[in-house]
């Protein structure tokens, strides 16, 4: 943080004034306060009017540098150090701040600024990187500070005849100031930065303060005169300039072209947000601004962003706001701003989530029963069911008040389905994420017939190469009694050499998906093991049962 010495000041200082007369160097040591000259105004009627004593005239002339016989123009301005002057210190209000402004006297902190606090003549606003504060000054006059930047009230008074002087010092970062009402002839509003110093009559300009010291003036309306090194520049609506201590004033320059093919849709219903920027020759950033209002005094997101990139906002609360975004070029000038663009975001009620079925699922049922979580405010919900991912064949679309959706019957093949909750004014929220499922034709199951040996081969339509089954039966329909099960088949069918009871069974099967993840089971199917001719084998089990019974 750079400290400025009075005699820094006073020797780099140059004049950026409007419809002003002469500029007269502050005396080393002294605050001298610009009096314009009225017509039939002598110096010693100036120093009665405005001064303590009026043999103060003495000194005036002394200090300007005028000669006997002590005539002054009228128009011009004379320079009336402030300890001569009869005065009312005044105070600006700050009307609004943003994260961390502190507040310093001299180097000392004092503490953090708030909403409505005064600011004195002597005091120092400080924003930190994300800090803002918006400052009324008497008879219209406002100044918004930006992030990183010191700003000073070298003093706010008002004069004897009614007249307000204020000036401001500006060491870091940006201001811009606007003033509503033309000044009368004997009011000022200046700015000071170690290299130069601006005062307006009525005008909207920024002010910016480089980290190699240099400035850049903007004039966004109004006329601003820019003099320095003994030449002048009249900077109009739309221009700026550089100014570099010791040196003349840069010409003139057109401020780059302020951004107008932004495209805001009606209302965001999700975050985050994202705005393209379009890409724009010479430009090398944009600065994006979205405030509560729309002149812009009421900040809640700033940032740089570069050429070509998007506005990605991750966190703004539901609300109302405006955008406003400037072009910043390689040479750093800053064009008008492009806005306000209203910008609206309502994420309640948010789409909903899906429960069931999961996504990408497969199902052996012609109607399926879609689940979803409640969303906080909703009182109703609207459904899609597709047949394509991007909805343009809608099957079926309905409105309802409850937490689930069941199909009508549905062929095979795949559907896609979206819900969106319905808040009691009418709001919709955005469409939730699609939810797919395939509907899958049971395989037809051939149960065979049982070989000479009495083994029975079972077969059913493959599900695709490499895929890998699981068959179960059962004598319930609820499987719960299973009596014979086989994992890892890798052909569409199971031969079954076990022995089992004749009897009425159930048997289901199900096949390996990618992950290692099973498909839901098929429909179960019937089947019935009858009881055939008693072959060989039983013979030999009879004999051997009766061979035992008879040795014990």
């Amino acid at each position: 943080m750079r400290t400025l010495s009075v005699a820094r000041l006073v020797g780099i200082s140059i004049c950026i004034i409007v419809f002003c007369g002469s500029f007269v160097l502050p005396v080393l040591g002294q605050t001298l306060i610009p009096l314009h000259i009225k017509k039939g105004t002598s110096l010693i009627r100036l120093a009665g009017e405005f001064c303590h004593n009026t043999s103060d005239w003495h000194e005036i002339a002394r200090i300007n540098k005028l000669k006997p016989p002590y005539l002054i123009r009228e128009n011009s301005t004379l320079q009336i150090p402030l300890a001569m002057l009869r005065v009312k210190n005044l105070s600006a209000q700050v009307a609004m701040t943003k994260d961390t402004v502190s507040l310093l006297k001299g180097e000392k902190v004092m503490g953090q600024v708030h909403n409505n606090d005064q600011l004195l003549p002597g005091q120092t606003l400080v924003t930190d990187e994300s800090g803002y504060a918006y400052i009324v000054f008497p008879d219209n006059k406002f100044t918004r500070v930006a992030p990183a930047s010191k700003l000073t009230l070298n003093y706010l008074l008002r004069l004897a005849d009614g007249d307000v002087k204020t000036e401001l010092l500006l060491t870091k970062g940006r201001i811009r100031h606007l003033i509503k009402q033309k000044l009368r002839p004997n009011e000022t509003f200046r700015t000071r930065t170690p290299v130069a110093v601006t005062g307006v009559r009525g005008t909207d300009f920024r002010i910016k303060v480089a980290e190699d010291g240099s400035n850049i003036v903007e004039t966004l309306s109004g006329t601003v005169r820019l003099s320095a090194a003994g030449q002048a520049v009249a900077l109009h609506q739309g221009e700026g300039s550089k100014v570099v201590d010791g040196l003349a004033p840069a010409k003139p320059r057109v401020l780059p072209q302020a951004p107008k093919s932004i495209e805001l849709q009606p209302v965001y219903k999700a975050l985050p947000i994202l705005i393209p920027l379009p890409a724009q020759p010479g430009i090398l950033s944009y600065r994006v601004r979205i405030t509560k209002d729309s002149m812009g005094n009421d900040p809640v997101w700033e940032k740089l962003i570069n050429d070509g990139n998007s506005i990605r906002l991750d966190a703004l609360a539901d609300g109302k706001y405006f955008l406003f975004i400037t072009a910043i070029n390689k040479d750093h000038y800053e064009s008008l701003p492009h806005g306000p663009l209203p910008l609206s975001l309502r994420t309640v009620p948010a789409a909903p989530f899906f429960s069931s079925p999961r996504n990408n699922s497969l199902s052996w049922e012609e109607k399926v029963t879609v689940k979803w979580l409640e969303s906080a405010d909703a009182t109703a919900y609207q459904i899609d069911l597709s047949d394509d991912k991007e909805f343009h064949h809608i099957i079926a679309s309905d409105s309802l008040n409850t937490l689930s959706y069941t199909t009508p019957s549905l062929a095979p093949g795949t559907y896609y389905f979206r819900v969106r909750a319905v808040a009691a004014d009418g709001f919709i929220s955005r469409d939730s994420l699609p939810l797919s499922w395939k509907v899958m034709k049971p395989a037809p199951i051939d149960m065979g017939s049982p070989s000479k040996d009495g083994h029975l081969t079972i077969q059913w339509a493959p599900a695709g190469e490499s895929a890998a089954y699981e068959l179960q039966i059962a004598r319930d329909h609820a499987f719960q009694d299973i009596v014979y099960s086989r994992q890892g088949l890798t052909e569409p069918s199971c031969t079954i050499n076990e022995y089992i009871d004749p009897g009425s069974y159930e048997l289901r099967i199900r096949f390996a998906l990618e992950g290692g993840e099973f498909s839901p089971w098929m429909p179960s199917q019937k089947m019935v093991i009858e009881a055939g001719p008693v072959g060989t084998e039983h013979l030999l089990l009879v004999a051997s049962f009766l061979a035992l019974i008879i040795l014990l």
